[in-house]
């Protein structure tokens, strides 16, 4: 009687140890989980592309002076790369850059284009970008539209007034709309304008060079063969004729 009730008392204790450790590890869990969960959200902000994702841009040059106006234009695509941490808190306005390619492989020498902004807390971003920047640009002016969200800044220097217009989607955080104007004292103007667009169907690339021509080496093989099925029936049929 004595040694089932120790067994008895014995499975008991066991059984509360069990409980009191299973209670102990999740509160723990709960604990370790707060802070991740707190700084995950803190500033709502995340990028809204897919790392390998391409896109194309559209790029033109205008120079206007009192004699010429020179205008230039072309297209070329980024690969977006892996995502840039977010500062939290946030700090500085966070943008990314990424290398530009025309279509066919060679790099653009005018550099990286400022292609994304991280997307869902609008709001912070705005704060961010105008403490970000206040002290260098005269003015500042946020664009925030239903489905984008930017902005537009002017400098004055003693013989130039630099303004630049620069307009994201709400979507993806990826550039749609840049334009860079220099207005000089004398009269010239320098503009540069960026415009995303689809994708092309560009008869540069290799790989669609090499589909296109074995689409038509496909073609003339059927049409021959066509050709010679037709004139082969031709001579069976006269053949039956002259017999």
């Amino acid at each position: 009687m004595q040694v089932m009730l120790r067994r008895i008392c014995g499975g008991h204790v066991d059984s509360q140890i069990r409980r009191n450790s299973q209670m102990i590890v999740l509160g723990l869990l709960i604990i370790l989980s707060i802070p991740v969960l707190v700084e995950s959200q803190t500033h709502g902000l995340a990028w809204g592309f897919t790392p390998g994702e391409r896109f194309y841009f559209k790029e033109t040059h205008i120079s206007n002076s009192s004699s010429t106006v020179y205008t230039s234009s072309f297209e070329y695509y980024l690969i977006a790369e892996d995502y840039l941490t977010i500062q939290d808190p946030l700090t500085f306005f966070p943008i990314d850059r990424e290398e530009t390619f025309y279509y066919n492989g060679t790099q653009v020498m005018s550099g990286r284009l400022y292609f994304a902004v991280p997307i869902g807390n609008w709001d912070l971003l705005e704060g961010t970008y105008i403490s970000s920047y206040s002290s260098y640009y005269d003015t500042i002016d946020i664009i925030d539209e239903e489905t984008s969200w930017g902005f537009r800044t002017t400098k004055n220097l003693s013989y130039v007034e630099v303004s630049q217009i620069t307009i994201f989607s709400k979507t993806d955080g990826v550039l749609v709309f840049f334009l860079y104007e220099r207005i000089y004292s004398f009269g010239d103007t320098n503009s540069v304008l960026v415009e995303r667009v689809t994708p092309p169907l560009n008869f540069n690339n290799p790989v669609l060079i090499a589909g296109a021509s074995i689409i038509f080496i496909g073609l003339l093989v059927l049409y021959f063969f066509r050709r010679l099925r037709s004139t082969a029936n031709q001579e069976s049929i006269d053949n039956k004729h002259s017999s």
